[in-house]
């Protein structure tokens, strides 16, 4: 039987080199056995990436092609490989004989003989300027898109076809408090509250299975849920896009906060203007109608002297009278349109008038007005009664919230966390607080927890300050209750 003959062996030096020459790859070998590790052999492909021919190479060590770019990590990467007889990979400016640079992916091996001693080092170089440039041009690009993305005002998205997210812009973080670190690689439906959480999952693999579009395409207005838990009003647009077999799907979210402010405000400005008319009528109708009444109680009283039970029957019906002469004043203060008077003043000199206003029948109460101002001079563009009207609501709820010994202290500081100065006047009381009721509907029209009072105090108070382009809040405190005015400094 006769046996496979063995595959020939390569016949001699001289095909080896053939073989040598006909790679793409440069081709360069040094002797590490000399000073200076010079070159003793490249090949065809060398000679061409680098411009030099073979005598303008032999006898110089490799470092000659960096020309005077001396200042690159890459090269003291080679001198340590070199020091310890080591391989490595390094990427290079190097600059042909016509002085253009190109870019060198330079792989660097150890020779050693028999007896393992260092002999020469294999140099292969590839002209990678292309593939470098391209990546070059493809950060830049990408870094110029990201910056784009990073000064728009909507927060844009993208996610993948299991709802992961892939990429976010500065204005998710932004607008719903989480860093990309978060974010990146988990499931959008974070940012979603209920019912849309749940769901999110489920519609996105209906879609992918039907193509039945509920947002993707056609947008829709939905709430966002940021990571202080806290839920805010958004457009939500979404398109698909189809990228390397993939389908990504980009979300471009804007906060409509300030807009659903803005019509809610309109709605409730064009419901007062009506409720204003209407009530302005009855306001005449009635006053007149209860000067009637007045009349006929004082006229009765001429004639029931002498007479305890009509009198305290007349004493009642005037009472009446009275309550129904101060429900219509604050009903035509909650309806009628407000007209400011705006000066620069001291915010100190609004709470010490409505601080006289409603102390000087208190001389059988203890009460006490501590005042702590960062700036004792603070001063505002304000409407000095309309202001002092909000202070003496919260005053008069303080004193009727609290027991003796009463202790109601007003603060003031300048904040500047929108971007915009602001007065920021805290008014607390030593008293019982709110409940979780109280606070939630303590500014409602017609709400009250006074025994005698129409409920309109804190909504008027409200709509003054609200006018001004300021806000006011219930803030959870330790004990009382506390209030917080913001104002345009």
């Amino acid at each position: 039987m006769t046996k496979p003959s063995d595959p020939p062996p390569v016949a001699d030096l001289s095909t080896r080199t053939q073989a040598i020459e006909a790679l793409q790859v440069g081709i360069a070998i040094a002797d590490a056995r000399q000073p200076d590790c010079p070159l003793v052999y490249c090949n065809d492909a060398f000679q061409t990436i680098t411009g030099y021919n073979l005598s303008e190479v032999l006898g110089r060590n490799c470092r000659f092609l960096q020309g005077d770019d001396r200042n690159q990590d890459a090269r003291q990467q080679i001198r340590n490989a070199v020091q310890k007889g080591k391989y490595c990979k390094v990427l290079i400016r190097n600059y042909r004989k016509d002085g253009a640079m190109f870019w060198n992916e330079l792989s660097l091996s150890p020779m050693r003989d028999a007896e393992g001693q260092l002999t020469h080092f294999v140099g292969l170089a590839s002209d990678v300027t292309t593939r470098v440039v391209g990546n070059e041009k493809r950060r830049e690009r990408e870094a110029r898109l990201q910056a784009i993305l990073d000064t728009a005002v909507e927060a844009i998205i993208t996610i993948d076809e299991r709802g992961r997210c892939e990429s976010i812009n500065a204005a998710v973080e932004k607008m719903f408090g989480y860093t990309a670190e978060e974010l990146l690689g988990n499931n959008i439906s974070v940012l979603m509250p209920e019912p849309f959480h749940s769901e999110h999952d489920g519609y996105l693999t209906k879609y992918m299975h039907t193509g039945e579009q509920k947002v993707i395409g056609i947008g829709r207005e939905a709430y966002g849920l940021h990571k202080d838990g806290h839920q805010f009003p958004i457009r939500l647009s979404v398109s698909e896009i189809q990228l390397d077999r993939r389908r990504l799907f980009t979300g471009i979210i804007h906060d409509i906060t300030e807009q659903k402010s803005a019509e809610k405000r309109l709605v409730q400005s064009e419901r007062l203007a009506v409720l204003g008319e209407a009530m302005a009528r009855l306001a005449h109708e009635s006053r007149n109608a209860l000067q009637r009444i007045q009349i006929a109680v004082e006229t009765a009283r001429v004639y029931a002297d002498g007479l305890p039970p009509l009198l305290g029957q007349l004493d009642a019906i005037e009472r009446a009278n009275d309550s129904l002469n101060a429900l219509l004043e604050e009903l035509r203060n909650y309806a009628a349109p407000l007209h400011l008077e705006r000066k620069e003043v001291s915010l100190a000199s609004a709470w010490r008038e409505a601080w006289n206003t409603v102390s000087h029948h208190l001389t059988e109460r203890k009460v006490e007005l501590i005042e702590q101002s960062a700036d004792p001079e603070a001063k505002a563009n304000i409407d000095r009664f309309r202001i002092a009207q909000v202070f003496r609501n919260l005053f008069e709820n303080s004193l009727a919230a609290c027991d003796d010994p009463v202790r109601i202290v007003v603060a003031v500081e300048k904040s500047d966390e929108s971007g915009a100065p602001r007065w920021r006047i805290s008014v607390s009381d030593n008293g019982p607080g709110l409940d979780i009721e109280q606070a939630r509907r303590v500014f409602e029209p017609f709400f009250t927890t006074k025994a005698k009072g129409t409920g309109l105090g804190m909504a008027i108070a409200r709509r003054i300050v609200e006018s001004h382009g300021g806000t006011i809040a219930v803030v959870a405190a330790a004990t009382g209750a506390q209030f917080d005015i913001e104002l345009p400094a």
